[in-house]
């Protein structure tokens, strides 16, 4: 998967009892999350780092964050074709005729 140029997105996650994501919302749609193929921290200090999760939802790939000193969720990557598709949708909406 190649990374998102764009900055990344907040988004709604619903999480598990574990506190693992179990869906998302992006863009108005939602995913249910298949898998969690890999997690890990990342920026300062491992333990107080942001958590990535890389998960597989309608058999696609993508990199969601937890930022534990915001205590939100965003999507920092995505299949390009995913947001190719939202990009055109968003400048149809702003089209005037």
């Amino acid at each position: 998967m190649k990374a998102s140029t764009t900055p990344e997105e907040p988004i709604a996650v619903f999480c598990n009892p574990l506190g693992a994501p179990d869906r998302f919302r992006w863009h108005g749609h939602s995913y249910r999350v298949e898998a969690i193929d890999r997690i890990w921290r990342s920026g300062p200090g491992s333990r107080q780092g942001r958590r990535l999760y890389q998960v597989r939802a309608s058999g696609r790939i993508f990199l969601i964050g937890f930022d534990p000193a915001r205590r939100s969720w965003s999507l920092a990557r995505s299949p390009w074709r995913l947001r190719m598709r939202q990009a055109i949708s968003d400048l149809a909406g702003r089209l005037v005729i």
